[in-house]
């Protein structure tokens, strides 16, 4: 792929080599929850490589294609409903592999075999939404999240404040 951004080579004209390195970058993340424990520092559950993939059918046939054939089954049937995923999907991204989701579509769905989502420590999805932390409705809250939105906190100096340097979903 490198060779042909140098010399300028449109990536259409070579599709193949395209979906190989789609199908590569699925396996990877894939490989973060197939291959890692929940211990390891790499382990990625499968939740969050949907994240990553969300949105994006053909990466997301991919990876059902992968879950079916690690013989994850009810992962890839949970992929596949979860996403809403055709078998014009799988005929449009992978033509030869299209017998698979009449496979899914006729299997029978049992959520408890499908991957459980394991909450995290602060358990945010857990509990019922008036369980929540509220901060008082005269706290002002701003998201900095541009170079120009920093000018904001020049106010700041010299006052007690919190900030929170995170990486979330609201």
């Amino acid at each position: 792929m490198k060779v042909l951004a140098k010399f300028k080579i449109p990536l259409d004209d070579f599709p193949v080599l395209v979906a190989f390195k789609k199908q590569a970058a699925v396996g990877y993340h894939l490989g973060k929850y197939l291959n890692k424990k929940p211990s390891e520092k790499e382990y990625m559950g499968l939740d969050k490589v949907e994240d990553l993939l969300k949105g994006e059918t053909e990466y997301l046939v991919f990876l059902i294609l992968k879950l079916f054939n690690a013989d994850r089954r009810h992962e890839a049937k949970g992929v596949y409903t979860r996403h809403n995923i055709t078998q014009a999907h799988f005929a449009e991204f992978l033509p030869k592999k299209a017998g698979i989701a009449k496979d899914l579509e006729a299997m029978k769905y049992d959520p408890s075999k499908d991957y459980q989502v394991e909450l995290d420590l602060f358990e945010p999805v857990s509990k019922p939404s008036e369980s929540y932390l509220r901060l008082p409705t005269d706290i002002e809250v701003k998201f900095i999240s541009r170079e120009e939105d920093v000018a904001q906190l020049k106010k700041l100096e010299g006052l007690p404040y919190v900030g929170v340097d995170s990486e979330w979903r609201p």
